[in-house]
């Protein structure tokens, strides 16, 4: 909404206790905010169209049975800034960008249906489906917590299943270490412990030279020694290669990407521009739509209503003018 301010008095007109009203209903901190710094427009045709536009979207999740489930919208304009700059997003901010284009071609495809039933409302919907490859792989790939599947890439999977069987050689190698100490009677306790992220096993300590180990770490009797296998420090050594081959396979992913979406920057920023549009009118839809449909409704028609209200003023004063024979100067 334009940020213009008027000398209109908010208590006479309710402004202020609308806004409150609204606010209860969301569900965030930052949907509130945004509810109660919202600011009087005085352009008629901007609040008309506005609220056309809102009354289209409320109708529908009203009365028609193909529900749009928006339980969620992101707020991607920073991260569009950072791709714009050259900085490669993580698996997160990309995830959210492409949840955005998910969420506007499902409202775009659903609103479709009904051309002429929600006119105003499909006239802001106007983008193709020219970039559905993009999105649904990376959703298909990268949940919400940044999680990326290893199928995303051979390379990746390659990798991982080099970890794993890494981590699965690191497992045998302690139990092999484990069971021919305790074979002789070395092990102080039949369990197998870690120390600084290694895996050891609690050899006693008269015994600590007859194992081929390193000792990492001590009991506080000093009679038992934590020793790591030297069969599992090489190993730990290849787990270490293989995992940052990993993080520099992510990397190339993330990059991939993030070059792909400052590619696409134009498409991605008017996605996001509608839903910032539509985020300004109805905030937290996932709220109770009808209670908050209703507030809506109530803040909209005041503001339609505050137009009607001046003419009327000015004409009433007029025609009382006009009674007393008083000339009016403006």
């Amino acid at each position: 909404m334009i940020d213009t301010h008027t000398n209109w008095n908010y208590t006479k007109f309710q402004f202020e206790k609308i806004l409150l009203e609204l606010s209860s209903f969301a569900l965030s901190e930052e949907g509130k905010n945004n509810i109660l710094n919202t600011k009087v427009l005085t352009d008629f045709d901007i609040i008309e169209k506005n609220y056309a536009i809102l009354k289209d979207l409320i109708d529908y999740i009203k009365y028609e049975e193909d529900k749009i489930e928006i339980f969620k919208i992101f707020d991607i304009k920073e991260y569009l800034q950072e791709v714009g700059k050259g900085i490669i997003l993580d698996a997160k901010k990309i995830y959210k960008i492409c949840y955005n284009i998910k969420l506007y071609f499902n409202l775009k495809e659903k609103i479709g249906k009904y051309k002429d039933k929600y006119r105003n409302l499909n006239q802001i919907l106007t983008l193709n489906n020219s970039i559905d490859s993009f999105y649904k792989e990376v959703l298909k790939y990268i949940d919400e917590d940044g999680n990326i599947d290893s199928n995303i890439s051979k390379g990746l999977k390659e990798i991982r299943e080099e970890i794993a069987n890494i981590e699965v050689r690191i497992k045998s190698a302690v139990n092999e270490f484990f069971n021919n100490a305790k074979k002789n009677d070395y092990v102080v306790d039949d369990i197998i412990s870690f120390r600084e992220n290694f895996p050891c096993v609690g050899i006693k300590v008269s015994y600590k030279n007859r194992v081929n180990g390193i000792v990492i770490d001590y009991s506080t009797t000093g009679q038992t020694a934590f020793i790591v296998p030297n069969r599992v420090i090489e190993l730990n050594n290849e787990l270490v290669i293989a995992r940052e081959r990993e993080i520099e396979e992510i990397r190339k992913i993330l990059k991939n990407y993030s070059e792909l979406i400052k590619y696409l920057d134009q498409k991605f920023t008017r996605i996001d521009e509608r839903f910032d549009e539509m985020k300004k009118d109805f905030v937290d839809l996932q709220t109770s739509v009808d209670a908050y449909a209703k507030r809506a409704d109530t803040y909209f028609q005041e503001m339609v209503a505050l137009s009607y209200k001046v003419d009327r003023h000015e004409r009433w004063i007029k025609q009382i003018a006009d009674k007393l024979g008083i000339k009016l100067e403006y």
